[in-house]
């Protein structure tokens, strides 16, 4: 998706990751943000506000976010190559 700033990018890949995730459950996929910067300022509040689930799923120490049904989103910056692989 290419739109401009506060057009809500974040918001809708945060909802489409949740439906993903929990539609198939035991899932992984990935939401990755342009930098980390932009991940702990932008996405990461989004994907919080999407998943109504217990704050200790959000595991910033692994930047994965662990859900109930099996699912793990991962989160990750693009230009930390590291953090991607």
């Amino acid at each position: 998706m290419i739109s401009g700033r506060g057009a809500g990018k974040s918001h809708t890949g945060s909802n489409w990751a949740r439906n993903q995730a929990f539609s198939q459950p035991g899932t992984e996929g990935a939401v990755v943000a342009p930098t980390l910067r932009d991940l702990r300022r932008v996405v990461f509040p989004a994907l919080r506000k999407a998943l109504p689930i217990d704050p200790a799923c959000f595991n910033l120490s692994n930047w994965e976010i662990n859900l109930p049904n099996g699912s793990i989103i991962y989160v990750a910056g693009a230009k930390d190559k590291e953090q991607i692989e």
